[in-house]
């Protein structure tokens, strides 16, 4: 296999800058932010880029593709925010 090793890089985390503390503090202002309701945007990146995404498992037939089931309307809305023309969800 060429190239570097997966997950290796020469770029600095925010993780190498934090400590356990601080990752503590972050973690529980995260959860009580997200049960008040409040945008955990911010939160969410930072958090991920500590611990890493939270794995997004596809559940069905391994050997089938998957299908999805758009009406003509949501397919419209959706190719209008991949174009830029439409608002994003807030």
């Amino acid at each position: 296999m060429a190239g570097r090793p997966k997950g290796s890089t020469n770029l600095p985390k925010i993780r190498d800058y934090i400590d356990k503390d601080q990752i503590e503090k972050l973690v529980r202002l995260s959860l009580k932010k997200a049960m008040e309701g409040d945008d955990t945007t911010m939160q969410r990146f930072l958090l991920e880029q500590i611990f890493g995404k939270a794995p997004q498992p596809l559940i069905g037939d391994k050997d089938n593709p998957l299908i999805t089931n758009y009406t003509d309307e949501q397919i419209k809305t959706i190719a209008d925010r991949v174009r830029g023309n439409g608002k994003s969800p807030s």
